[in-house]
């Protein structure tokens, strides 16, 4: 079977969970409310919360990248949130600036659960990037009594004075959902630091379905990050409120984020002031470079992650002219300047013959360095080329290695072609019960083939016991997600009623949908039915 690589839109990389506890924040004195860097205690075991970050954080400052930058830019509405507790302590959140008078943070910073007493005073700190110089910080004073408030969406809408969205703008929130496996974005003050990013295996959980108020997701945070705006990839714009993780973590553990499609239903003031089609932007910013130029000008400076962006938006034609051709020396700079989804691109390019000629030993040299990066795509797309034999010698058993490699860093595709090798016993022994998990996990995650594989399984009996009814749900699944050989297989249960009431006219329908994607069989069952 031959196998196809996958365009990388976003940023993949290994999975890393929180370190936060259930909407919890640091405590420091009442005396630090309006400082700028904040003093932590020591305790009498000598314990220092100045390492609470630690080496183990993924997450980074945000002042190594140039103010130019793409991240340094759509973080500029984001600030720290100081809520002072009377004499009895400060704590620190996130929060976003949503119009020129309001900002949205979450309901247990302001106005708080009440174990520590009311809020009597609040400040946003706006521009922390830099411990040693606070010059270009702003301060501005919030009301500790909400606008609007809702504990059980966990979020708060407060009055900020002197109108912070002139100079610092507005974010942008999306009325969607994200995909399971998505990559995203978080802009945060852990632990009342200077304001840090989150990218380093930050994504949506691969089996979250949008069926509570809350996105599981990995982002790496830490008390202070309560507020954080949780961003589509490439910061398209924000889909989740950052409100809680699960303290103690262990494997298949999460932290939470409301849901921004539901904070936006029940929020007549997020309607009202939110523009969404654009965000409104600091007057600093106006009249300036356009976006490719201040892109151009970061990448110039050695953003590898601008030069990354740059070659996406030349990839996609997204603001700028469509060029392959002016693509790849952008994700060229962004690999060599360590983004492993950068490398992937390249990959894909060279894979493709996409602005340069196709090469696919090329292709196997970047993926494999977004593999070791730390890309689960990259692995995925380097497992197909030995799969298919293609820019190496065709090696199933290290196309097994890579695809177990994508799988368990979270991709998809990854599972569902290794499920593929154990069904088929091709690079690994015959395991139609280790195919099933693969294909199920898959399927939870969002890959539609992986739910035409799971189909054929209950279709068959393979690896489950024989069951039309279940290969019909599987098939319905993978055909309203686009798959042609799902809408094949479920047409083939209409025409002989298995699992489903026989009927010629759904059938015809199905072969129909499966025809319109490309699967010739079906194009011919039509004809031969009518």
């Amino acid at each position: 079977m031959i196998r196809l690589s996958v365009f990388c839109f976003s940023m993949i990389a290994a999975l890393v969970l929180s370190a936060e506890a259930n909407a919890q924040n640091l405590l420091f004195d009442a005396d630090q409310f309006g400082n700028i860097n904040l003093e932590f205690r020591q305790s009498s075991s000598g314990d220092q919360y100045e390492a609470i970050l630690g080496n183990t954080a993924k997450f980074e400052p945000l002042i190594t990248y140039s103010a130019d930058s793409a991240l340094r830019r759509l973080s500029e509405a984001i600030g720290r949130l100081d809520v002072r507790h009377g004499s009895r302590g400060m704590e620190t959140c996130t929060a976003s600036v949503v119009s020129s008078s309001l900002i949205l943070t979450n309901y247990h910073c302001v106005p708080g659960l009440g174990n520590l007493g009311p809020v009597t005073a609040a400040q946003l700190v706006m521009g922390y990037y830099d411990q040693a110089d606070t010059s270009t910080v702003r301060r501005y004073t919030v009301s500790p009594v909400p606008v609007e408030a809702n504990r059980t969406l966990d979020y708060a809408l407060l009055r900020v004075s002197e109108n912070p969205a002139a100079r610092f703008g507005t974010i942008k929130i999306l009325n969607e959902d994200p995909k399971p496996g998505a990559s995203l974005l978080m802009f945060h003050h852990p632990a009342g630091y200077p304001k840090h990013v989150t990218r380093s295996g930050c994504r949506v959980a691969g089996n979250y379905k949008a069926n509570t108020d809350k996105i599981l997701h990995s982002c790496d945070t830490l008390p202070g990050s309560s507020g954080a705006p949780v961003f589509a990839e490439f910061g398209r714009g924000v889909l989740g409120l950052h409100y809680a993780g699960p303290g103690s973590l262990g494997p298949g553990q999460y932290n939470s984020a409301k849901r921004m499609v539901r904070l936006l239903a029940a929020s007549p003031g997020l309607r009202i002031n939110q523009n969404f089609s654009q965000p409104l932007v600091p007057e600093s910013s106006q009249a300036e470079l356009s976006e490719s130029a201040k892109l151009r000008n970061a990448c110039d400076g050695g953003s590898a992650y601008d030069c990354a962006v740059l070659g996406y938006k030349y990839a996609t034609g997204e603001g700028v002219s469509q060029s392959y051709v002016q693509a790849v020396p952008y994700f060229r700079r962004g690999c060599d300047g360590g983004e492993a989804w950068s490398c992937t691109n390249l990959g894909f390019r060279y894979e493709n013959g996409q602005g340069v000629t196709r090469n696919y030993a090329e292709a196997a040299r970047y993926y494999r360095k977004a593999c070791d990066g730390g890309s689960a795509i990259g692995c995925a797309n380097l497992g197909i080329l030995y799969d298919n034999g293609r820019g190496v010698s065709q090696n199933y058993a290290e196309a097994a290695r890579y695809y177990r490699k994508a799988c368990d860093s979270g991709d998809a595709k990854g599972c569902a072609n290794l499920g593929s090798l154990y069904a088929e016993g091709t690079g690994v022994t015959k395991n139609y019960a280790e195919a099933v998990r693969l294909f199920r996990n898959a399927c939870d995650a969002g890959y539609v083939e992986g739910c035409a594989d799971l189909g054929v399984r209950y279709d068959n009996g393979q690896g489950v016991t024989r069951n039309y009814a279940e290969a019909a749900r599987y098939y319905r699944m993978a055909c309203d997600g686009g798959s042609a050989i799902g809408c094949y297989n479920l047409g083939r249960l209409y025409e002989y009623g298995k699992g489903v009431t026989r009927n010629k006219t759904q059938a015809l329908r199905y072969y129909r949908k499966a025809c319109n994607g490309g699967d010739q069989i079906s194009c011919d069952t039509v004809r031969e039915l009518q």
